[in-house]
């Protein structure tokens, strides 16, 4: 379902609202408030959408990353989230680099959480 900017210009008795979209001013009656919702910036939209795919991850964290040149998976951990209007990035130290103080900054799609499990003895 795609919602469009509009304003509410009338409520009804029955419960019903007329909507007045920005985009060409034209006018939508007696639509049911399940088919609206309070306007939220993209920023919002983003960063939730971010949350509610399992992001941010907690610092120090160890995490699987997709290193971009070859598609291959290391394991890493997370020393930073930065999220902004246009993205969402992790910056990684990968685990095989002893004691490196380098860094590599990874979409937040290339990071997973390691699958974790346990086995009986």
């Amino acid at each position: 379902m795609r919602f469009e900017d509009a304003n509410i210009v009338a409520v009804h008795d029955d419960g019903t609202f007329d909507i007045q979209y920005f985009s060409d001013k034209s006018v939508e009656k007696n639509i049911q408030e399940i088919h609206i919702r309070p306007h939220q910036s993209r920023y919002t939209l983003a960063k939730k959408k971010a949350v509610d795919d399992g992001h941010p991850i907690p610092v120090g964290t160890q995490v699987m990353v997709r290193w971009k040149k070859t598609g291959i998976w290391y394991v890493a951990v997370i020393r930073k989230f930065t999220f902004t209007s246009r993205r969402s990035s992790y910056r990684v130290t990968f685990s095989d680099t002893q004691n490196s103080t380098e860094s590599y900054e990874a979409e937040w799609f290339d990071v997973r959480r390691p699958v974790s499990y346990t086995q009986e003895v």
